[in-house]
């Protein structure tokens, strides 16, 4: 826990919300951790981690990375999730990678002497146990408007050793908790620096994450608040990436976000998103005479498996197996879902969002090139899409159960 500030300052407690590991996400990654769990796993039970949306399996078990790797082996709040790899998940991936690696450009200051020693960054911190603070006198100034990058002025004094985040504009739309997850324009400083190691406004658009695969920082200082608000945070470097860089160039000491915070979503409402959906026995009994069988209630966690001796598909097929009430999804949209997969004739390969990693979030242009069939489908449905296997690239055809929760 941080030491009291020595500036004057507004306190506020709060209780941490129960909470289940969501996914990675690409703003302000946490540090790597090499444990393997999920939401209903253990590092002593979980042995093979979740490739995510759209993963397709090299013969022998590597991983074909299609599309640039999503960096997501990071520590959450009370354990960590490691995903071999995500590859469609984010239309900003060069942010995934920066703050993953903890950042990408040069800053024209430094952290502050808040800190004179090494600073190495707490894992599983508990926020219920943080001393927030709301305000503090040595905060930078900003200037601009509200969605842009604003110009950050900073005054004489060290940073706050407490987290601390000041309400610069207040929402009033759903209150977040540590498992929500979030789409959020933000940018980043060192303490003292005026230019920004990350912005998502320099990109032109928001970035989804999850609460969970974030700093301890931003979890904590974020949860509590609401869709809408605009934040100031100022984050002691034991809450973000330690004192020290650990590569050239990388944010490092005590950090400062504004975020400007757009829609959120909760893991709940994820997996809860099908309940409504209907079935269609036609699609259900195709599946069946293909060797395809989908277990699991509609608004409940669900698996696949391929029968032995099934004929693998040799081009790809998608199967409407429950239809959804909600908004059918573009070319474009983002959308949030869950998602199970099987590699053909292996059912011990089986990876689920469900059980590890949480509901990914991803553009359906990034999807179609790898899962597909997702553009017209409406949300709340359920959807089988089986993916052929191509000998040339040494992959195997698979089988994918995908829940489309929500476009952003």
């Amino acid at each position: 826990m941080a030491p009291p500030s020595t500036s004057p300052t507004r306190s506020r407690s709060r209780a941490s919300p129960s909470t289940t590991p969501t996914p990675s996400a690409p703003a302000h990654a946490a540090s790597p951790s090499t444990e393997c769990t999920g939401r209903r796993s253990s590092c002593s039970t979980c042995s093979r981690p979740f490739a995510g949306v759209g993963a397709v399996q090299r013969r022998g078990g590597a991983a074909d990375a299609r599309l640039p790797p999503h960096p997501v082996a990071f520590r959450t709040h009370s354990r960590s999730i490691q995903l071999r790899r995500v590859t469609t998940v984010l239309p900003a991936l060069a942010l995934t990678a920066c703050l993953a690696l903890a950042g990408c450009s040069d800053s024209s200051g430094g952290a502050s002497g808040s800190a004179e020693a090494a600073v190495t960054p707490l894992s599983n911190v508990d926020c219920s146990t943080l001393k927030i603070d709301d305000d503090a006198d040595s905060l930078p100034t900003l200037e601009g408007d509200a969605d842009a990058e604003p110009t950050v002025t900073w005054g004489d004094g060290d940073a706050p050793a407490n987290l601390t985040v000041k309400t610069l504009d207040a929402g009033d739309g759903a209150e977040l908790t540590e498992d929500s997850i979030v789409l959020a324009d933000y940018a980043g400083w060192e303490w003292g620096a005026t230019e920004v190691f990350d912005s998502s406004y320099a990109r032109g658009e928001a970035t989804p994450f999850s609460l969970q695969g974030v700093i301890s920082g931003w979890r904590c200082g974020i949860a509590g608040h609401r869709v809408g608000d605009r934040l100031l945070l100022s984050i002691p470097a034991e809450l973000a990436y330690g004192q020290l860089a650990v590569s050239p160039n990388s944010p490092s000491g005590p950090l400062v976000f504004v975020v400007e915070v757009e829609q959120a979503i909760n893991t709940d409402e994820v997996v809860s998103a099908t309940k409504d959906a209907e079935v269609d026995a036609e699609a259900q009994q195709t599946l069946a005479d293909l060797g395809v069988t989908v277990s699991g209630d509609l608004g409940a966690a669900a698996t696949i498996s391929v029968a032995d001796g099934a004929e693998a598909p040799t081009e790809q097929q998608n199967f409407v197996l429950a239809r959804g009430a909600g908004d059918e999804i573009a070319e474009g949209d983002q959308v949030a879902l869950e998602l199970a997969f099987v590699n053909w004739g292996d059912n011990g390969s089986l990876q689920s969002s469900w059980e590890v990693g949480g509901p990914q979030i991803t553009t359906v242009v990034a999807a179609a090139t790898l899962i597909g069939g997702l553009v017209g489908v409406p949300v709340g449905s359920r959807v089988v899409i089986l993916m052929p296997g191509d000998e040339a690239a040494g992959t195997v055809a698979s089988a994918y159960v995908v829940d489309v929760a929500k476009i952003l």
